[in-house]
């Protein structure tokens, strides 16, 4: 049985936290269930999730569907897609069967790549490397801080998904799902044909052509900190208003054990002023508003009806609280 290799490359870094990362799991789970319901696809469609982050890395190799189980996607800092790339190639060569005179090999495998961010690393050698295979590939940028040019670079096939929720997710993986289905029924036909099927409305092709120049510069703003009150931590989100010039918050999410464990060792970017933020979201523990930053560079929460003699809740050392503004380390999402 030749089989159709299909690899899902996850972008699980910080900035998906929240309606991003929830909706992608569940998104999957639908689009696992709507596979197994056609029977070419059980026969011919093997399946491949590679998540990245602060480093890639083949959450299960090349399966056949029926065995798929939805994998886990714990969230960590940075965005190496490079090291993403070069993993599918890697992965790629060594589980597609190439064709040989005397016995047909796989049919040509489909990459789907979906990242919301710019690359961390070095991905043009991963580019080149994934290139090299003659896989079809798609790339599919989310949200609003995405570099059209450079996933140009990897693919002419560019997608843009801009809502990053439910309904956004959902709509990208009934495509996937569906023209998985689609490919799959043709190289049931003996047919090695990779046609995808129709874009729902909110998805849509990115014309390279006309694509905006991304100037390098970070659109979001991710900060860690811990509830003073619960020593939970969490991860605050800013966007940049260019109407003033600074970072406006936009929402708090709590980190799971499995986020905390999968973030050790976070990739930061240059730290940036209290100053250029307009104000911060309330934690999502206790609703606090301030923050302070201890000796150790930990932030917390912090309300004035709390004392002004606090201790911090990740060293534990005694503090006395003196307002202003101080740098703090953004995480890289």
């Amino acid at each position: 049985m030749r089989r159709l290799p299909v690899y899902v490359l996850l972008d699980c870094s910080e900035s998906m936290i929240g309606p991003g990362i929830a909706a992608v799991r569940k998104s999957v789970e639908d689009m696992l269930k709507e596979l197994r319901r056609n029977p070419h696809a059980l026969e011919t469609v093997y399946l491949s999730f590679i998540a990245f982050a602060t480093k890639a890395s083949q959450l299960m190799p090349l399966t056949p569907l029926v065995d798929v189980q939805p994998p886990s996607l714990p969230l960590a800092s940075g965005t190496a897609l490079g090291d993403a790339l070069a993993l599918a190639a890697k992965s790629i060569k060594a589980e597609v069967v190439k064709g040989t005179a005397d016995k047909k090999g796989d049919f040509r495998p489909i990459v789907f790549i979906i990242t919301d961010g710019v690359p961390t690393d070095k991905w043009q050698t991963g580019a080149s490397a994934l290139q090299a295979t003659k896989a079809t590939v798609y790339a599919i940028g989310c949200g609003d801080d995405v570099d059209w040019r450079q996933l140009g670079e990897i693919t002419p096939n560019v997608l843009h998904v801009d809502a990053m929720d439910k309904d956004g997710f959902g709509s990208l993986f009934r495509w996937i799902s569906s023209s998985v289905d689609t490919a799959s029924r043709a190289v049931g036909d003996g047919e090695d044909k990779t046609a995808m099927d129709k874009l729902p409305e909110a998805v849509r092709r990115i014309d390279l052509s006309k694509a905006p120049i991304h100037d390098g510069n970070p659109r979001q703003l991710l900060l860690k900190s811990t509830c003073y009150k619960t020593g939970t931590p969490y991860l605050m989100r800013f966007r940049f208003s260019a109407d003033n010039g600074c970072f406006e918050p936009l929402s708090s999410h709590p980190l799971s054990r499995d986020d905390m464990g999968a973030a050790a060792g976070a990739l930061h970017g240059p730290k940036v002023s209290t100053k250029k933020l307009d104000g911060n979201p309330p934690c999502p523990c206790c609703e606090a508003s301030d923050l302070f930053i201890c000796e150790c560079q930990e932030i917390s929460c912090w309300e004035k009806s709390f004392s002004n003699k606090v201790i911090c809740p990740s060293c534990r050392k005694s503090l006395t609280l003196v307002r202003g503004h101080f740098d703090v380390n953004q995480r890289t999402g």
